[in-house]
C-alpha cells in the first residue's frame, strides 16, 4: 500500500511540471527569435520560427513589437510600439531604425478569429539582448558640435557684455561664397572671443600624452586601442600613421572619453603638420571633456594660424 501511495506521489508531481509544457507546445507561439544589424548599418533584422503545430494553423497575422528596454524587464506590451503587422508564414522582418538607440524586439500571433496570444517568453518570442545600428564617425561629430554650439550659444551675451576691442577676422572655416568674405565662421567666432585679442605667445610646445595612455599596458577594449595607437606611432611622431590609424578609430562608436582624447592627438597631428585649420576642429571637440589642455592647444593652435 505504501509503494502505491509513492507511486501516486510521483505521477501527480510530473502531471504538474509537465502539463504546462505540453500545453505551451500546442499555443500559436513562434520561437528562436532574434535580432542582429544589417551588413550595411541601415537596419536591424529580427527573425523567428514558425511552430509546426495545428494551433499555429489558426493564425492570421504575426504582430512585431519593439521597444528601448528588456520585455523580461515589462512582462506586457504596454510601452511597447507596434512596427509590423505581416502574414503568419513570414519568419523575418527589417527594422529600417532612424535613431542609435537599443532595442528589444516580441512577436505575437493574432487569430483568425481576431484574438491574441500576447504571453511573452524571453528568448523565445521576446529578444533578451538589446540591438542598435552603430554610430557612424561622421554623426557622432556632427552631434558633438551641435551639443557644444547649444552650449556656447547660451554664454554668448555674457561673453559679448565683457568685449571691449573688436577682434581679427579670422577665417577658420573654408568660405562658402565669396559672400562670406570678411566673415568667420560662428564656432571659430566663439573660440576667438575666448582667446581675447591680445598677441598670444608661440612657444615651442612638445608632444603631449595623456595619463591614460602612457601607463595603458594593462587597459583593454576601446582604451587599449587607443594605447596601442599613440605607443606604435604618436611616440615615434608617424604623423601620417597616427591620422590614419586614429580616423579608423573613430568610425565606430567609443566612449565619450576616448573619442575626446582621440580627437586631441589627432588635432596635434594636424598641428604639426602644419594643418592648424583641422587642428582646431579636433581640439574643439576634446575640449569638450579635457578642457584646460584643449584650450592650451587652441590657443597655440590659432596662434599659429594667424600667424602663418
Amino acid at each position: 500500500m505504501k509503494k502505491i501511495k509513492t507511486f501516486v506521489s510521483i505521477f501527480i508531481c510530473v502531471l504538474f511540471f509537465t502539463s504546462p509544457l505540453l500545453s505551451q507546445s500546442s499555443r500559436p507561439i513562434i520561437s528562436s527569435i532574434a535580432s542582429s544589424v544589417s551588413d550595411d548599418n541601415t537596419a536591424i533584422e529580427v527573425t523567428w520560427t514558425i511552430p509546426q503545430n495545428s494551433r499555429f494553423s489558426n493564425v492570421a497575422f504575426l504582430k512585431v513589437y519593439r521597444q528601448t528596454e528588456a520585455f523580461e524587464n515589462t512582462p506586457t506590451l504596454t510601452n511597447a510600439q507596434l512596427i509590423a503587422t505581416v502574414p503568419a508564414t513570414t519568419t523575418r522582418i527589417q527594422d529600417k531604425v532612424v535613431d542609435y538607440k537599443n532595442y528589444w524586439y516580441a512577436v505575437i500571433a493574432q487569430n483568425n478569429d481576431g484574438s491574441v496570444f500576447d504571453i511573452l517568453i524571453p528568448s523565445v518570442n521576446a529578444t533578451v539582448l538589446p540591438c542598435k545600428i552603430e554610430v557612424p564617425a561622421s554623426k557622432s561629430i556632427e552631434q558633438t558640435e551641435t551639443n557644444k554650439e547649444n552650449t556656447k550659444q547660451s554664454r554668448s551675451k555674457n561673453i559679448d557684455s565683457m568685449r571691449e576691442t573688436p577682434l581679427p577676422c579670422l577665417h577658420i572655416l573654408p568660405l562658402q561664397s565669396k559672400q562670406d568674405a570678411g566673415t568667420i565662421s560662428s564656432e571659430a567666432k566663439k573660440v576667438a572671443e575666448k582667446m581675447g585679442s591680445s598677441t598670444i605667445p608661440s612657444p615651442t610646445i612638445e608632444p603631449y600624452v595623456f595619463e591614460n595612455e602612457i601607463n595603458g599596458e594593462q587597459s583593454i577594449g576601446s582604451d587599449y586601442s587607443l594605447y596601442f595607437i599613440i605607443d606604435s606611432y604618436f611616440q615615434k611622431k608617424d604623423w601620417d600613421s597616427v591620422k590614419a590609424e586614429l580616423t579608423n578609430l573613430l568610425q565606430v562608436a567609443r566612449p565619450d572619453e576616448i573619442v575626446a582624447r582621440a580627437n586631441f592627438y589627432l588635432g596635434e597631428a594636424y598641428y604639426y603638420q602644419g594643418d592648424y585649420r583641422k587642428a582646431i576642429d579636433c581640439f574643439l571637440i576634446s575640449e569638450e571633456i579635457y578642457k584646460p589642455i584643449s584650450r592650451k592647444w587652441l590657443e597655440e593652435t590659432l596662434n599659429k594660424y594667424m600667424t602663418n
